[in-house]
């Protein structure tokens, strides 16, 4: 099975940290086999990678980095050493579209089968105008699965 996640890049209270660690750890490591896809983005994508770190093999991870607008390249070089599937995805002419390029990447490594899954951690249960939906609406148009985990959760 493979799981992507998406959710806000800001700053996460230590109640989000921990909601996201426990969704991500409940679905992803229940089969030594699964894989996990992270955008590398600060916030959630960085604390899915945290909550497998160890856990989960490393050639398991698959990272997709938004060309020269990466966060984490710290994080994205100490995985790539350790055997995580980097994909570099192509700078577009603004920050918002690479980020955007980046999260269809990241979907397409989802197969259409029920192999597939997208964990989504928007702040709120309903659509608003964000990077987080925008991840989401992308797996809804290509007809990937999703789950929905709003942070608002957490508290």
């Amino acid at each position: 099975m493979i799981y992507a996640v998406t959710g806000k890049h800001t700053m996460l209270t230590e109640e989000e940290k921990w909601y996201v660690r426990k969704i991500v750890k409940r679905n992803v490591l229940r089969r030594k086999s699964n894989k996990l896809v992270s955008g590398m983005a600060f916030g959630v994508d960085t604390e899915a990678i945290l909550a497998v770190w160890g856990l989960l093999p490393f050639e398991n991870i698959t990272c997709t980095v938004p060309g020269t607008a990466q966060h984490n390249w710290g994080l994205v070089e100490r995985l790539e050493g350790l055997g995580a599937n980097i994909i570099k995805c192509p700078t577009l002419h603004t920050a918002r579209d690479t980020f955007l390029n980046r999260d269809k990447v990241t979907i397409d490594q989802l197969p259409r089968s029920s192999r597939g899954v997208l964990l989504g951690f928007p702040n709120k249960p309903t659509f608003y105008r964000s990077g987080t939906w925008a991840t989401i609406n992308e797996a809804a148009r290509q007809g990937k699965k999703f789950r929905l985990y709003p942070l608002i959760n957490a508290v």
